[in-house]
């Protein structure tokens, strides 16, 4: 990773230029992504630093930052910012990083330029994100480039914790990951970890929030999209530059029948429509044997007594190839705003930040600070590998916002078992309506003119 190459040639000189660039800094998962400070004692500062030194050095660029007031959940002030200086006609940010979801918006208003038009990046890179490219590239154009740029991409995948302390009590230590390393840690694995693994430590003779649960999980919430991504469920089938609607399949139904025994039948899950951060909180108080969350989650645990694991989050079946997995959709995509003159040089900015990004900045976050600070044991560092080279995208996941938020869909399904049950007819009604959008979308992706 250290001595990764890109093909960026050696004589780029932009003259000293000064390149602007508009993004997140409302919380520290997107403040760390380009602002730091030199000789910063923080691993992972120290590292984002010294990428933006070497890439403005590398380049005689001069990077300039404007901040914008969202978090990694929201983009309405970026985007509205880019829309005023788009609609204006004057180039005040040369690129932007956003809410992924989020800054669709901006492409379908055609704000942004078609990133395929200019020279130096390079999707086939490691630092960039196959799948994207490959999902929502229309007509060979594509509009926001994704991948270890950005930290909140790295930090927003998704992973299974479990407490090792409740693990070994029942099933020694290292089964859950020989499980994941022989493919077979699977939905029904984890219903037969889980099942009648609760206690009810309050006496009160049933099993709520004050007790020791197998699985806390959160109601109408991320945890949901999570499970489905990685169960290999399919919203979008692309072929042959046609988009369809796939989600109404026997896959999913199964998908759904095993998450109704999961959460609703065996006894062995507390759901709450609680705080994300919750679900580790019980983890690292010894009340729950597994939880869902996303990697950087980590930072919850770092005060946590005994030991934790993480692992990828299970596949639907033994038959499914490899794990699979979907990212926080609020994580930072980059755009060349259409204003702009001189997308080359933006483009080489950005491919060689994103370079320096995979030898350092992911270096200094995901191999030091989670495989060895925050993750405590060694075989962790193999399950990290497999959740990342798994991260996988689908066109409405991406445009879910412009698709009636129909990748949003499991968040209300695994609710109850009355909504559990409506799963099939909820499905067909999202088919019909979701096909026409999707129709319109591709259509109005297709005549954008920049």
């Amino acid at each position: 990773r250290l001595n990764a190459k890109d093909n960026l040639p050696d004589d780029l000189n932009f003259g000293d230029t000064p390149l602007v660039l508009l993004t997140r800094t409302g919380d520290d998962d997107t403040r760390r992504e380009f602002i730091a400070e030199k000789n910063d004692a923080d691993v992972v500062s120290s590292a984002v630093f010294e990428r933006n030194s070497l890439v403005e050095d590398r380049l005689n660029i001069k990077l300039e930052i404007v901040e914008g007031s969202d978090t990694r959940h929201g983009g309405s002030d970026i985007n509205n910012l880019l829309a005023k200086t788009v609609s204006s006609g004057t180039a005040e940010y040369d690129l932007i990083a956003n809410h992924m979801s989020q800054t669709t918006t901006s492409v379908l208003a055609g704000y942004l330029h078609n990133l395929n038009q200019f020279e130096y990046l390079d999707h086939d890179q490691p630092w960039w994100n196959q799948s994207y490219s490959e999902e929502v590239s229309v007509e060979g154009r594509q509009y926001l480039a994704v991948g270890e740029l950005a930290l909140s991409y790295t930090s927003g995948m998704y992973a299974m914790f479990y407490n090792k302390a409740l693990w070994a009590e029942s099933h020694g230590e290292n089964e859950l990951y020989d499980l994941v390393k022989n493919d077979v840690w699977t939905l029904d694995a984890l219903i037969t970890y889980t099942a009648d693994y609760n206690r009810d430590l309050n006496g009160d003779g049933r099993i709520d929030k004050e007790d020791i649960c197998g699985l806390y999980f959160q109601k109408n919430s991320i945890m949901s999209d999570a499970m489905a991504g990685a169960a290999g469920v399919r919203f979008t089938n692309v072929a042959d530059g046609e988009y369809d609607f796939v989600l109404n399949n026997e896959r999913t139904l199964g998908f759904v029948d095993k998450m109704k025994l999961l959460l609703f039948e065996n006894d062995c899950v507390i759901m709450e429509p609680d705080d994300f951060p919750n679900s580790l909180k019980k983890l690292s108080e010894d009340t729950a044997l597994f939880t869902v969350n996303m990697l950087g989650g980590t930072t919850y645990l770092r005060e946590m007594e005994n030991d934790y694991g993480i692992l990828p989050l299970p596949k639907l079946n033994a038959d499914q190839a490899g794990y699979s997995g979907f990212v926080h959709n609020g994580f930072s995509v980059f755009g060349i705003p259409a204003t702009v003159k001189d997308g080359d040089r933006v483009t080489a900015f950005l491919e060689a930040m994103a370079a320096e990004s995979y030898r350092r900045v992911t270096y200094a976050y995901y191999d030091t600070a989670l495989k060895v600070q925050y993750a405590r044991d060694p075989v962790a560092a193999e399950m990290l590998d497999i959740i990342s080279e798994g991260i996988v995208f689908d066109f409405a996941y991406v445009y879910n916002q412009s698709l009636n938020t129909a990748a949003a869909c499991f968040r209300n399904i695994f609710v109850d078992t009355a909504s559990v049950g409506k799963a099939a007819s909820t499905f067909k009604s999202l088919e019909r309506s979701t096909e026409r959008s999707m129709e319109q979308l591709i259509k109005k992706l297709a005549n954008l003119k920049v």
